[in-house]
């Protein structure tokens, strides 16, 4: 079973006031114990698909870069995590689902996210 609580993920180049931001609990971990659900979600047959360097802000305005990596297997039943390593070297698993489908399809994406009937944006 993955052990992960759902946040928001904020990008800062949006134009929402700190006023607006909404914050929700993450489980982080040290970086022994976020190895080791690392380990863990390799086990279950989870594979890393994409990782990128992002920015995190705390609660009080603070920038930090960190890195976030997607894992995923295609299953059955899919299994996706999203990983933030942060500079200290703690894990936080941002969210995390077992048996829902992962859409890999960009028209269908952008409807989802936008809720236009478009092929880009």
């Amino acid at each position: 079973m993955l052990k992960a609580i759902s946040v928001l993920s904020i990008l800062f180049a949006t134009s929402v006031s700190a006023s607006d931001l909404i914050q929700k609990p993450v489980t982080c971990l040290t970086p022994t114990e976020g190895q080791e659900i690392i380990q863990e979600f390799y086990s279950f047959g989870l594979q890393p698909l994409l990782g990128f360097v992002g920015y995190s802000q705390t609660m009080w305005g603070q920038k930090y870069p960190s890195s976030f990596y997607l894992m995923h297997n295609p299953g059955p039943p899919q299994q996706t995590v999203i990983i933030e390593k942060l500079p200290s070297g703690n894990v936080c698993i941002l969210t995390g689902n077992t048996g829902n489908n992962v859409e890999f399809d960009v028209p269908t994406l952008n409807k989802l996210l936008t809720g236009k009937e478009t092929e880009s944006l």
